[in-house]
């Protein structure tokens, strides 16, 4: 009998983890499609239909070395993929002060 459960809690943790997997692969794949989709002149509300919730807001052009950013921007929306920092590949979106977007850079390693 232990040895069926010990059989069971393995073969579960097996399934989570290839789900967890699957999930990593389906967002990354995601949010590369969706962004080329993103437009100037979107909406937050758009952007995030698209990619989902940020991975954080920040100050215009900081994650990156850019402080201020593009003209007329308020705030980036910072989307990173679920392989990061391992495989550093970052997706910004940048707003002016009516929530409407005004610039967008991929980001990644060489």
């Amino acid at each position: 009998m232990k040895l069926r459960k010990r059989l069971t809690a393995i073969a579960a943790a097996g399934i989570a983890i290839l789900m967890w997997g699957g999930w990593k692969v389906v967002r990354a794949n995601v949010l590369s499609r969706n962004f080329e989709r993103v437009k100037m002149g979107d909406s937050r509300e758009r952007v995030v239909q698209l990619l989902g919730r940020p991975r954080s807001i920040e100050k215009c052009g900081e994650p990156f070395g850019n402080p201020g950013g593009v003209q007329g921007c308020k705030e980036d929306y910072l989307y990173a993929s679920p392989y990061a920092p391992l495989i550093p590949e970052y997706w910004s979106v940048s707003f002016d002060n009516s929530g409407r977007v005004v610039d967008k850079v991929q980001y990644d390693s060489p």
